[in-house]
């Protein structure tokens, strides 16, 4: 016949199995948030440096966005390191 402590483990282990698993789907949902997006990180009117990691696409939308109000579009003119330069010129 088991003893309380016995029954007590096999009652606690499935919440620890489960909390763990909780843990693990957390930190891969928390991984696939904080992906690297793309941001202005200097600019005017003239011209956008675009900090990315890699996807150019997303990172000539960020320019899009960035040279509109200006009635302007954005015209891709270097790439140093991990930014993006483009020329926001009249279409």
């Amino acid at each position: 016949m088991p003893d309380e402590r016995q029954v007590a483990r096999r009652v606690r282990r499935p919440t620890v199995i489960a909390r763990q698993w909780l843990f693990v789907m957390w930190v891969g949902v928390l991984g696939l948030a904080c992906t690297a997006k793309p941001f202005v990180l200097e600019g005017d009117a003239n011209y956008a440096g675009v900090a990315y990691a890699g996807d150019m696409e997303s990172a000539t939308a960020v320019a899009k966005r960035h040279c509109a109000p200006f009635e302007r579009v954005p015209r891709f003119r270097e790439i140093q390191e991990s930014v993006a330069y483009f020329d926001c010129v009249r279409p």
